[in-house]
């Protein structure tokens, strides 16, 4: 999905991905409808590879950094397990 969303980038070279880019697939991530949580989530997980990437040289710094994690103001609290019975 974020290889579609760069379009004919997608076979550049990693460090040409930008943190606009990475903040472009979060806002589509949103409007999908999925909750600000989640999106959160997935852009931690997102960041992971870009992490690594920096971390082995391959990468000057981690784009994924310079986007902004979304209030998670539309998340649901929930209680947490209650075994049925006794």
């Amino acid at each position: 999905m974020f290889l579609d969303q760069l379009g004919d980038r997608a076979d550049a070279p990693l460090e040409t991905v930008e943190g606009v880019d990475i903040r472009k697939w979060r806002d589509a991530r949103k409007e999908s409808g999925l909750s600000d949580k989640r999106v959160n989530n997935l852009l931690r997980d997102f960041s992971g590879p870009f992490s690594k990437a920096t971390r082995d040289g391959m990468l000057d710094r981690n784009p994924a950094m310079a986007v902004e994690m979304l209030p998670a103001k539309d998340s649901v609290a929930r209680k947490p397990f209650t075994p049925r019975g006794g």
